[in-house]
C-alpha cells in the first residue's frame, strides 16, 4: 500500500475500492487561532489501474492535491512571462472576507477597475486562509495581467499599513515580488473553508492566455 503521491504511473486512471469513515477524535486538528483548518473525514483506497499499484489516501489529501495543483499550473504558465520575459503584470492581494464574503464580488469590481484603466486580467487563483496579522478570515488572490506601466500600477496599490492595528482593512495589492516564496507558502497551508465554502478557486482554462 503506497499513498497517492508515491504513485510511479503518470496517468491518472484510479479505481475506487472503498471508503473507511475516519473518528473525529482521533484527527489532529490544528487550531489557528480559533479557526480549525479542515480535517479528514474518510480514507481511501484506490488501485491503479495502470500499474495495479494499492493507493491509500485521504478526502483531505485529495482537496490539498487539487488546490496545489491549481497553484502549480498558475506559476509554471505565469512566472515566466512576468519574471523572465516581463511580458504581465501578476499582483498578489489579500482581501478580508469580513468585508468580501464572496471573493466573485471583489474580481468583479476589480476588473470594472482594470477595464477603466484599459487592462484586462489574463488569469487568477486564490486560496482562503485565516491568520491574525491579516484580522482572521482572508483570501490570498494570485492575478495576472496584461503588462502595465508602473504610473498605472501604482493606481492599484494600497499603500503599506500594519495589519495588525488595522483590522478594519478591506483588502490590500502589492505586486508580486518572489518567483516561488508565496507558491510555496500557500501550498503549505491548511485547507480553510467552512460548510458549503470552496478553499481555493482558479480562472477558466480558456483565460489561460497571453495576446
Amino acid at each position: 500500500m503506497i499513498s497517492i503521491n508515491e504513485r510511479t504511473s503518470p496517468k491518472n486512471e484510479l479505481g475506487l475500492l472503498y471508503l473507511e469513515k475516519i473518528d473525529p477524535s482521533s484527527s489532529e486538528e490544528n487550531h489557528n487561532y480559533g479557526y480549525a483548518p479542515s480535517v479528514a473525514r474518510y480514507k481511501k483506497y484506490y488501485k491503479d489501474l495502470f500499474t495495479s499499484e494499492l493507493i491509500e489516501t485521504t478526502d483531505l489529501e485529495e482537496k490539498i492535491n487539487r488546490r496545489n495543483n491549481a497553484l502549480s499550473f498558475f506559476f509554471e504558465k505565469y512566472i515566466p512571462l512576468y519574471f523572465d520575459s516581463n511580458n504581465i503584470t501578476i499582483f498578489s492581494i489579500v482581501i478580508s472576507q469580513e468585508h468580501y464574503p464572496n471573493i466573485s464580488t471583489f474580481l468583479r469590481n476589480f476588473n470594472d477597475k482594470l477595464k477603466r484603466h484599459n487592462s484586462k486580467y489574463l488569469a487568477y487563483v486564490w486560496v482562503r486562509d485565516y491568520g491574525q496579522y491579516y484580522g482572521g478570515k482572508h483570501f490570498h488572490l494570485l492575478l495576472a495581467t496584461n503588462k502595465m506601466d508602473e504610473f498605472t500600477i501604482k493606481k492599484f496599490l494600497t499603500s503599506e499599513v500594519n495589519l495588525r492595528q488595522n483590522t478594519s482593512y478591506k483588502f490590500k495589492v502589492q505586486i508580486l515580488e518572489t518567483r516561488y516564496g508565496m507558491l510555496q507558502y500557500l501550498k503549505d497551508k491548511g485547507v480553510y473553508a467552512e460548510a458549503n465554502q470552496k478553499s481555493y478557486g482558479r480562472s477558466q482554462i480558456s483565460k489561460y492566455h497571453v495576446n
